[in-house]
C-alpha cells in the first residue's frame, strides 16, 4: 500500500483478525497522526513492533521513569502486547472502511502462496 506523508490521515489494510468483531481482515482503517499524550485507554492505534504495523487497542497507560507507556491488545486476543512507547505510534483510529479491500488481500495470499 502507499504511504502518502503529507496528509494528516493514511489507511492501512487489515490482514488479522485480532481486532474482531469490530475490524476484520479485509477492511481498511483511516489512521490520523496524533500527539501520543492525547492517546487514552481505549483507543486504536498502529504501531511499529520493531517487525510489522499492529492495529491494537489501548488497554492501559502508565508511566515509569518519566517514559510513557501504552499497553496494547487486539480485541479477540487473550494477552496483551509488550509495552508500546510513544515514538512507536503512528497514528490512531478515526474510521473504519468495511470490506474494501478483500480484493487487495485476496490477492497478497495468492501471491504468497498461503
Amino acid at each position: 500500500m502507499v504511504r502518502c506523508r503529507v496528509f494528516p490521515v493514511s489507511p492501512s489494510l487489515v490482514v488479522t483478525g485480532s481486532m474482531q468483531p469490530k475490524i476484520n481482515p479485509g477492511d481498511v482503517v483511516i489512521l490520523k497522526k496524533i500527539d501520543t499524550k492525547y492517546l487514552n485507554k481505549g483507543d486504536v492505534i498502529k504501531y511499529w513492533n520493531g517487525n510489522v504495523y499492529v492495529i491494537h487497542r489501548i488497554v492501559d497507560v502508565y508511566v515509569r521513569d518519566n517514559q510513557k507507556y501504552f499497553i496494547t491488545k487486539g480485541d479477540t486476543n487473550k494477552l496483551a502486547d509488550a509495552p508500546v512507547l510513544p515514538e512507536q505510534v503512528k497514528g490512531v483510529l478515526i474510521s473504519t472502511l468495511p470490506k474494501i479491500g478483500l480484493i487487495p488481500l485476496w490477492i497478497r495470499k495468492q501471491t504468497s502462496g498461503a
